[in-house]
């Protein structure tokens, strides 16, 4: 009653189809815009700096305590740290997907706290840091003085106070960073042989600056409460913290025996500094102070990308002259390139669907229906997408595209029905849309929810690859249940009117062709279908034939997690021998840089000395140089192109190791692209152990695995070191303590933080060392003096001895055991999938008892997904049988139904074989899909043919009507929909890789579902039904009768 209750009051079709369209329009607005949807695990990073320290001491003093109270908060994945000869400690702790990141926060805080009484007080004084930390680049922007004219610190500071602090206070930024950083600090450089002529040591000198460089209280005149009468207060104010060079000269250090002052300026001088000078940063060789921009997992990139852009032109007006900004790069400009490919993808789709109905339905009316029924179900589902708090990224519009062959199969099954009859019983619209809407309202529902029901389970899949499933199934679920509405109001509704008044134009001569061909392959099919339906047994075997090829391609084809993408950059690493300097490191950077630019298309090159992006770590012999290529529109080469070039030219270059890498596919996921492989050390056998059993797992892997391309570890224990042997007891002996033996050796060495100071509205800090030209070897030993409880100046080469020994300038740890970090990739002709099952199998060959592995970054989360695929398959199989068993009543018929489906699944692998495209996530998504499509087709066989059956038929007549009456909608909706889905299939641009894994499985599990199932599923029909006849009684009539209960008549 419902369907003729729209024919007759069309208006209010129309009213509901208005209110979809309205909705959903209200939400596009304001729907966010991303790559992809939440799916970056919670991170939080806890730093710590222990001036002076090697990376052995900062594991064992710093590290190991904080890292023991961190583990087993709740939420935990895992926890990876980095210690180094910088003193500087990083602890990256990651809980699982949709963790809140703000009670992971809280709860790593109150862990650290724990750790205090473990850790060196002056650790604690300069600060332990716990932020809420991702790698999920926004952006990064570098200021450059391009004449030169600005220091990197008043670039650095000029950045720091007018630009990162603002970004800061965007919403959804979780840091901003400055690369290259030169933070003003007071640098108090001392010369050790004048501290020791004034018998002076580093400690008069850091006590002196601790008394005279202090907050200053000094109270009030007049204060409450005050005597009778008192009329005036005054508020005292005095000179407490300095804030310039000269002040701080000025401190006096201690009175010489003659009475004069000895002031830090007639021991060392003072300069308005750097609170570090560990890297260097440069844009197409000028220097640079890069802005490094994150996001946190729920920010939105488009936005927090314009406001960046907002500040930095507001900001551009008051730069000083000779100042300037550029962006390295930008996130938000792939993000709006791969959308707008997307989208064109969507309007072209569009445009061959309509261009298909066309030619099938042969009547303008009929063809402008389909076309409006469309984007009423696509612009109401935005409604549905704001109420599920989804965005608009990447998968959300795959469902869009593959959505439209789904909504106008059932407004063309729809219009078909109606036109068929009015055209075969001369039917008027009316009457022949009411009974067209008896025979397929049934069918109808039936594939609908069938098609809904395959995407449900996969909805409720945690993790990352929960979230990458969620968005594209439940996109495609609202529309379609949006297209149900559609289909059983609307479409009906409308027709019912547009085609009243018989054909709007005359047949094309295309048409007379068309339909020629149309006959000769209906008859050709019945002639088909007449003869497989006698040989039952053969075609049983050859179902079987094709099962097990199905099931051998989902052994063989190889498993991805997601594919590698052209994000128009990638980097350069590189690691120059332990020990190299700065200055070394910079010299090959730019030659690197020399060869990155004699590239095709290139844009900019950024270098940075002094970091590796791999171990986000500083060394002075790491570097990175980022390679930025032009816009897609303005560039004949894609970064794959280029990658294999770069390659070519660093293996001229022998200053350095050199790993060439393309951007990580999903931000925040990992650095890099590639895999990322953890080698620990769960037996303590110690760092040369580790080291070798690195090398070897290297060395095999170059050796005897094609599988794999270059391997690299940052790990190296050949750092050369300069081992102190303090003898004790002679310190004790002289009256020395240790502890002011550590302290000049550390102050003068390593630099001591003192305290702060205040300057243009910032507090900094003020640094003691020992001046450059007085710690450059082994003999600055010999002017370093401590005084011992007499009062007398004791040279510290006389209490320590010193021998040259090779160590390690980084730590890496992984959940609490010593680690190294190997980072690889799949060789070219090769998947991620098969790359990561030749390293375990590489693995299970080559490590010795104590060592084992684990996977982190992309690859875990590889891992992972696998193990997941297969349960959300099951499921969806699962959801399909048992809604088919309710609407049939029956065990057999939808065991029936779903032997279509490894049919599509064949199909869909043997073009992914063919194309060299792995299994990965978005084949994996199509192959859900292709369950509802498989079982849509065969559904609309069955239910016709039982109808049939109902009326009298006998099973081969009934199953031969329906596969007759059924073959052209069925025909006209795979050509539909293999034409919407093509334009993925050919994609090219930002985000083509995953349009084209995607796009290609549809359209082989399209093609092969079809074809197949209008062979297959007639023979099986009339087996099973055969079957049936002779084991249920009364068939026939519980058929009508159930027919009836699903429709059949009104």
């Amino acid at each position: 009653m419902l369907t003729r209750f729209f024919i007759d009051r069309p208006i209010s079709a129309i009213v509901i189809a208005i209110m979809m369209i309205v909705a959903g329009l209200i939400a596009l607005p304001i729907l966010p815009i991303a790559l992809y949807p939440d799916i970056t695990p919670p991170v939080v990073r806890v730093t710590a700096s222990y001036p002076g320290a090697n990376a052995e001491t900062m594991v064992d003093a710093v590290t190991t305590p904080i890292e023991r109270q961190i583990n087993g908060v709740e939420g935990l994945v895992s926890i990876a740290s980095t210690s180094n000869d910088s003193g500087n400690m990083t602890i990256d702790v990651t809980f699982e997907v949709g963790y809140d990141l703000n009670i992971a926060a809280v709860d790593v805080q109150n862990r650290v706290v724990l750790a205090y009484p473990y850790i060196p007080a002056e650790v604690i004084q300069n600060g332990i840091n716990v932020q809420k930390g991702t790698q999920d680049l926004v952006m990064f922007v570098n200021l450059v003085s391009a004449d030169g004219s600005y220091s990197p610190e008043y670039v650095s500071n000029y950045a720091s106070i007018n630009i990162v602090d603002p970004i800061r206070r965007i919403p959804g930024v979780g840091s901003a960073n400055l690369l290259g950083d030169r933070t003003y600090a007071m640098r108090i450089w001392l010369d050790p042989q004048k501290l020791a002529g004034y018998n002076l040591t580093v400690n008069d000198v850091i006590d002196a600056i601790m008394d005279q460089n202090t907050p200053a209280a000094v109270g009030s005149l007049a204060g409450v409460p005050t005597k009778p009468g008192q009329t005036v207060a005054l508020t005292l104010h005095t000179k407490g913290r300095l804030d310039t060079p000269s002040e701080f000269e000025d401190i006096v250090v201690s009175r010489a025996d003659n009475g004069s002052l000895i002031y830090i300026r007639d021991i060392g001088r003072v300069e308005l500094g750097s609170s570090s000078y560990s890297t260097l940063l440069q844009v197409d060789g000028k220097n640079s102070i890069g802005i490094e921009v994150n996001q946190f997992p729920f920010g939105n990139t488009l936005n927090i990308a314009d406001q960046i852009f907002s500040i930095l032109n507001a900001e551009l007006a008051k730069f000083p002259d000779g100042l300037d900004y550029w962006i390295a790069r930008d996130s938000s400009g792939f993000i709006k390139s791969a959308v707008k490919e997307v989208a064109l993808t969507l309007l072209t789709a569009l445009l061959l669907i309509v261009l298909v109905s066309y030619l099938f339905l042969q009547d303008l009316r009929a063809t402008l229906i389909t076309l409006v029924t469309i984007p009423v179900s696509l612009i109401g589902t935005f409604a549905l997408m704001g109420f599920l708090g989804f965005s608009i990224n990447m998968l959300s519009l795959f469902g869009m595209i593959l959505a439209i062959g789904l909504v106008v199969d059932d407004a063309v099954v729809v219009i078909e029905n109606i036109s068929r009859i009015m055209r075969t019983d001369g039917l008027p619209a009316r009457e022949a849309a009411v009974k067209a809407m008896d025979e397929v309202r049934g069918p109808i529902i039936a594939s609908t929810l069938v098609m809904m029901a395959v995407f449900i389970p996969a909805s409720f899949v945690p993790g990352i690859s929960g979230q990458l499933y969620q968005q594209f199934a439940l996109t495609i679920a609202c529309s379609l249940g949006l297209s149900l509405i559609n289909a059983l109001t609307f479409t009906p509704s409308l027709a019912s009117y547009m085609l009243s008044h018989g054909p709007t134009q005359k047949p094309l001569r295309i048409f007379d062709w068309f339909n020629r061909a149309y006959d000769i392959l209906l008859e050709y099919y019945d002639g088909v279908v007449k003869r497989v339906i006698r040989r039952p047994v053969m075609m049983c075997i050859a179902l079987l034939a094709l099962i097990s090829v199905t099931v051998t391609l989902l052994i063989t084809v190889p498993r991805g997690f997601i594919p590698t993408e052209d994000q128009g950059f990638f980097y350069v690493n590189l690691q120059l021998p332990e020990g190299s300097t700065l200055e070394r490191t910079q010299m090959a950077l730019e030659n690197v840089a020399a060869e990155m630019k004699k590239l095709p298309d290139i844009d900019r090159v950024v270098t940075v000395a002094g970091f590796s992006i791999l171990t986000a770590t500083r060394h002075t012999n790491d570097g990175l140089v980022v390679v930025n290529l032009k816009d897609f529109g303005e560039r004949n080469v894609s970064v794959f192109d280029v990658i294999p070039m770069a390659e070519e030219r660093l293996e001229r270059l022998d200053a350095a190791e050199y790993l060439v890498l393309n951007a990580a596919p999903i931000n925040g996921l990992s650095a890099a692209g590639g895999f990322e492989y953890i080698l620990e050390d769960r037996a303590a056998q110690g760092l040369t152990a580790l080291y070798s059993n690195t090398e070897r797992i290297i060395d095999t892997a170059q050796r005897d695995y094609p599988q794999l391309d270059t391997l690299f570890s940052a790990f190296k224990v050949d750092t050369p070191n300069l081992y102190l042997d303090i003898d004790r007891e002679k310190v004790l002996r002289q009256g020395v303590e240790l502890s002011d033996l550590y302290l000049s050796l550390h102050a003068n060495l390593g630099g001591y933080y003192v305290n702060d100071f205040n300057k243009y509205g910032q507090v900094y800090h003020v640094y003691v060392q020992a001046d450059k030209d007085q710690r450059n070897d082994q003999t600055a030993l010999d002017s370093i003096y401590v005084r011992n409880s007499d009062g007398d100046m004791i040279p510290v080469r006389d209490l320590v001895d010193y021998d040259y020994r090779a160590g390690v300038s980084s730590i890496s740890r992984y959940n609490l055991y010593n680690a190294a970090h190997i980072i690889g990739s799949a060789a070219p002709g090769y998947t991620s999938g098969e790359a990561i099952k030749a390293m375990e199998s590489m693995s299970e060959d080559l490590l010795s008892n104590g060592f084992s592995f684990e996977w982190t970054s992309t690859a875990y989360q590889e891992e992972k997904a696998g193990n997941v695929a297969p349960i959300i398959f099951a499921l969806s199989l699962l959801a399909i049988f048992f809604i088919l068993a309710v609407l049939y009543e029956s065990w057999l018929l939808p065991l029936m139904i779903l032997l279509a489906i490894p049919l599509a699944v064949l199909g869909a692998l043997t073009f992914q074989s063919l194309r060299g495209l792995a299994n990965d996530t978005f084949c994996q998504i199509a192959l859900i899909m292709l369950i509802g499509l498989a079982a849509k087709n065969a559904i609309l066989i069955v239910q016709f043919a039982n109808d049939k059956y109902a009326e009298g038929a006998d099973i081969v007549e009934s199953v031969i009507y329906a596969c007759n009456t059924r073959l052209r909608p069925i025909v006209m909706t795979a050509m539909a929909f293999v034409a919407g889905i093509f334009p993925l299939v050919i994609a090219s641009g930002a985000g083509a890789a995953g349009r084209q894994s995607l796009g290609t499985a549809v359209m082989g599990g399209m093609i092969f579902s079809t074809v197949l199932t209008l062979l297959f599923i007639p023979v099986i029909y009339v087996i099973v039904q055969t079957f049936r006849e002779k084991r249920v009684p009364n068939l026939r009539e519980k058929t009508r009768k159930h027919s009836m209960n699903k429709g059949g008549s009104e």
